[in-house]
């Protein structure tokens, strides 16, 4: 027994005996009276319990003891409250201003609650609220049950559950100490316990908390509903202390403006962005669109489209982007390419950006990017700064700008256009690509688009696909091809190296342009000639008058007559062609002079004349550089007196070598030399002649002939004047005169002493005999022969 038990017993000594001596004395019945043992400020112990209360009072007949403002510690848990009692089963119940803390970090409130010591249970039926103020929940029941330990805590019959501004009701809400979470079941419904204007409500299936991590989820169907906005979805995780959540699977969106399906939406911790994850797609009365995902700035009330985004009005107005801006307030949508382009299609009007301004209530777009922008009449607009206006249709452009119609491209500043009359105007510099490839460039212009008529006067620039054109005061028709340039006019074509100036041109695009008093440089070669046609069909500038020509670079000059200059190949063609330079002449009836190669195709009467040589014949090729000539076909050189024929060959000026086959070289003086080739030198004047060589001379009318196969003739130059001086012949050498004739392998015959040599198993024949020797010396004019070396002779008697 207790200390404090053995005080209530002895004091309930003294009671007994003292209604004993009043009942006697006063004579009641024992029975009536009871006995209460009042105690202030007490302190309470036992083996159950420890109270500390302001007034203790004890029943002892009914074995009860109530308390009065108490604290009541039960296996470490703390109640207290207005009323304690412990009935005679040793269990505790509480009423009023209830307080209980347990060890584990929860504590409760309630107005009345009872303790069964038996099952260690904590009861009560008259609303219970639940709080861990640590995890910052608050709970609340009309039926509640749980341990001394609290852990675990059952509440039922409109359940409250509270954490952050999330606020859920229930049927049942069960808490587990071991697992730290707490489940809320039974026609769970969603409301804002901040009551701070913000209304959102929603309903669930079971939904789960987890009271460490903060962590609130369920997988079951679920809808909120939020300013008029309802989110339905199926699967739902939140941390409500943090305002942090992510849902998914079957989510949708709707509200009295709009209806939306997406994958989920997330919103991080720390962030007032909630995202919304794809694919996405949403709808109102005037729009539908699709995206990836979108993320909305409830800062800056702003919501940013990413990905794919397609967005359709039911105008049939069509935008495209990877990333766009919606600002709430303003109801205008920033899109992006981000890399790509981003696109507008409506009305019959199509635009292209990497950005721009897209008003959502007008449907007006504004562009500061460089952008494409095709009408209804498919006219083409390219530049960065554009305004569209939907309703009335019509596109402002401003700044630079490239305008591209069906006929012409133009790229200037701040086009006038007036689609009424088709009359275009450019008060500024321009330059206009016609749709034949022709561009013009100027200071101003006036394009009439229905008779295709362009005016540009002052200076102005016309560019073809190989040449460009400079003149005055320009009249074009777009239509025909045709125009005027006024003088002076200037035709360049650098990737063709030539440059035509004349007075005036005449041109059409189809057939070519006419100037007169033309003066030219054809890669290097200056012409000049009273009139030109530039054929822009055949790359070809036709020069039918009179052709004079120089080119200062080779020191040459010269004349044509209807000519023609191939652009392409740099070819001239024409007739009576004369080229002349110091000491040189070159004329044919019919000439291809080719100003890169700096060489001429000559046919007909061809004369190349240079120093005391000329060469005549149908066909050449001279090259002007070299000084070389390729004879196809027959021809004759005259060098002096001498005269070398051939069936073809080739001469160089330069080095005064000859090349002939076939050859026959003849003199006035009877001289005569032929073989199947010529290799000549006419610089240091020796000839070899190779295969089949024949030679005759005439002196004093006697005549003398060589043969072999192998010649040298060695001329000399004497006043003026060119002649033998020397044969030599090789390889079975013959010389023969009159009735003789010598045989040897090698022969020399010298024109100015009239001596034959013969060397090598020479054999000398006539009508009196023969004879023999190793050498043998001949007078063609004495006639007498001096036989060297084994002589061995042959005469007759």
């Amino acid at each position: 027994m207790t200390k404090k038990a053995w005080i209530y017993s002895g004091i309930g000594a003294v009671a007994l005996v003292a209604g004993y001596f009043n009942y006697f004395g006063e004579d009641k019945k024992l029975d009536t009276l009871k006995k209460v043992i009042e105690t202030s400020n007490a302190i309470y112990k036992s083996a159950d319990y420890f109270v500390e209360a302001k007034k203790q009072i004890d029943y002892v007949d009914d074995k009860e003891t109530k308390f009065e403002v108490a604290k009541a510690i039960v296996k470490g848990m703390t109640l207290s409250g207005d009323n304690v009692v412990i009935d005679k089963l040793r269990n505790l119940v509480l009423k009023n201003n209830i307080l209980g803390v347990s060890e584990n970090g929860w504590k409760f409130n309630a107005s009345e609650l009872r303790y069964n010591k038996a099952t260690d249970e904590i009861i009560s039926e008259a609303g219970v609220a639940a709080i861990n103020e640590k995890k910052g929940i608050h709970l609340e029941g009309k039926k509640f049950l749980t341990t001394t330990s609290m852990s675990h805590i059952l509440l039922e019959n409109g359940v409250k559950f509270e954490v952050g501004r999330a606020g859920l009701r229930g049927e049942k809400a069960e808490y587990d100490d071991s697992s730290k979470k707490i489940l809320l079941r039974g026609n769970v419904e969603l409301y804002n316990s901040k009551k701070d204007g913000k209304e959102f409500r929603g309903k669930f299936g079971d939904m789960n908390y987890d009271v460490e991590a903060g962590k609130g989820e369920t997988n079951l169907p679920f809808e909120i509903i939020y300013n008029e906005t309802q989110l339905d979805a199926e699967k739902l995780v939140f941390y409500p202390e943090e305002n942090a959540f992510h849902l998914e699977q079957n989510v949708n969106l709707s509200s009295k403006d709009y209806k939306a399906t997406l994958s989920a939406i997330d919103k991080k911790a720390g962030e007032e962005l909630i995202r919304f994850l794809g694919p996405i797609q949403a709808q109102n009365d005037e729009y539908s669109c699709s995206m990836n995902q979108a993320i909305y700035d409830s800062i800056k009330k702003e919501i940013t489209m990413i990905g794919n985004i397609d967005i359709v009005s039911k105008k049939g107005d069509r935008l495209k982007a990877d990333r766009a801006v919606y600002h709430e307030k303003e109801k205008v949508l920033d899109v992006y390419g981000d890399g790509k382009k981003v696109s507008y299609e409506g009305n019959g009007h199509h635009i292209e950006a990497k950005e721009f301004q897209y008003d959502v209530k007008t449907g007006d777009i504004q562009v500061l990017s460089p952008y494409r922008y095709r009408n209804q009449k498919g006219d083409i607009f390219e530049g960065n700064n554009l305004e569209y206006h939907r309703e009335s249709g019509k596109a402002i452009v401003k700044g630079e700008v490239k305008y591209q119609s069906r006929d012409y491209t133009i790229k200037t500043m701040d086009l006038d256009y007036a689609r009424e009359t088709g009359i275009l105007t450019i008060a500024n510099p321009y330059s206009i690509q016609t749709k034949d490839g022709s561009t013009f460039e100027g200071k101003s212009a006036v394009y009439n688009e229905k008779t295709g008529e362009l005016v540009s006067p002052g200076s102005i620039y016309m560019m073809g696909r190989d040449y460009v054109a400079h003149g005055h005061d320009l009249k074009y028709n777009n239509h025909t091809g045709k125009g005027s340039l006024e003088g002076p006019v200037n035709l360049l074509s650098e990737t063709q190296n030539f440059n035509i100036t004349g007075d005036r041109a005449v041109f059409d695009q189809k057939s070519g342009a006419v100037m007169g008093n033309v003066k030219g440089n054809l890669q290097g070669t200056i012409i000049t000639s009273s009139k030109a046609i530039y054929k822009t069909a055949e790359k070809m500038v036709e020069l039918p008058e009179l052709i004079q020509y120089r080119n200062p670079q080779e020191n040459l000059h010269g004349s044509m007559k209807r000519g023609e200059y191939f652009v392409e190949n740099h070819r001239f063609r024409g007739k009576d062609f004369i080229a002349l330079r110091a000491g040189e002449k070159v004329s044919s009836d019919y000439a291809e002079y080719f100003t890169e190669e700096k060489r001429a195709e000559l046919t007909g009467k061809v004369r190349m004349e240079n120093a005391d040589q000329i060469v005549t014949t149908e066909k050449a090729s001279y090259e002007f550089i070299e000084k070389y000539a390729e004879i196809p076909t027959t021809f004759q050189l005259r060098k002096g007196q001498f005269l070398v024929n051939g069936n073809s060959g080739n001469v160089n000026f330069i080095t005064q070598k000859l090349n002939v086959i076939k050859p026959n070289m003849n003199s006035e003086l009877g001289e005569y030399f032929e073989a199947e080739r010529l290799e000549g030198n006419l610089k240091n004047l020796i000839m070899d002649f190779r295969d089949k060589v024949y030679g005759k001379t005439v002196q004093k009318n006697v005549l003398s002939e060589y043969h072999g196969e192998k010649a040298r003739v060695y001329l000399a130059k004497e006043q003026n004047q060119y002649r033998a001086k020397k044969l030599e012949v090789f390889e079975d050498a013959v010389f023969t005169q009159e009735d003789k004739t010598l045989k040897g392998k090698r022969g020399q015959y010298d024109f100015d002493t009239n001596l034959v040599n013969f060397y090598g198993d020479v054999f000398f024949s006539s009508k009196d005999g023969s004879i023999r020797s190793d050498e043998m010396i001949y007078n063609t004019q004495t006639k007498k022969a001096k036989a060297k070396g084994n002589v061995k002779m042959n005469y007759r008697k």
